[in-house]
């Protein structure tokens, strides 16, 4: 087993994990296999962070990780929501629906392996703020600088309002 998938499987990821199912009610898909974890590992190298570095970071700022994880998909799913305004709450079942008519389950599922990028954004807003915006371009090629811009300020404004909470 390499590095990655004893942090994926180590206590401190699991216990990370159910925290934040705890707290945030968000799902995690139960499909994860070679496929995902090879785009991963791709997309950790980018950070130019090993594993060993963000575990370590995740160690030693563990309450602020949750803190910013947790801040993170609530801002999001605000977010959407606010931008959606098709999206309603069944009467029936309680379930976020798409369309008045239909009662199609509209949360999403995250893949296990989402902290790790959540951490490397931590640690980059802490470490090296200056060289978020870099790696964001560099994993998402496709969504052009504007995205990346916005993304960045965001996620900066995240921190912030975690900072603020102590």
């Amino acid at each position: 087993m390499d590095s990655y998938d004893t942090f994926i499987n180590s206590s401190i990821y699991n216990d990370t994990l159910l925290k934040i199912i705890e707290k945030t009610n968000i799902k995690i898909s139960q499909i994860y296999d070679k496929n995902d974890k090879k785009e991963d590992i791709k997309e950790v190298s980018k950070s130019n962070l090993t594993i060993d570095e963000i575990k370590y970071f995740m160690d030693k700022n563990y309450d602020e990780a949750i803190k910013f994880i947790c801040e993170k998909i609530y801002y999001y799913k605000n977010k959407y929501e606010k931008e959606n305004d098709n999206i309603i709450v069944c009467e029936k079942c309680g379930n976020k629906i798409i369309r008045k008519e239909s009662c199609v389950d509209e949360i999403s599922y995250y893949l296990r392996s989402f902290i790790i990028f959540y951490i490397i954004e931590l640690h980059f807003i802490k470490n090296n703020p200056d060289k978020l915006l870099e790696y964001l371009m560099d994993i998402n090629m496709d969504s052009g600088p504007y995205y990346n811009e916005i993304y960045e300020k965001e996620l900066k404004e995240i921190y912030n309002k975690i900072k603020c909470t102590h």
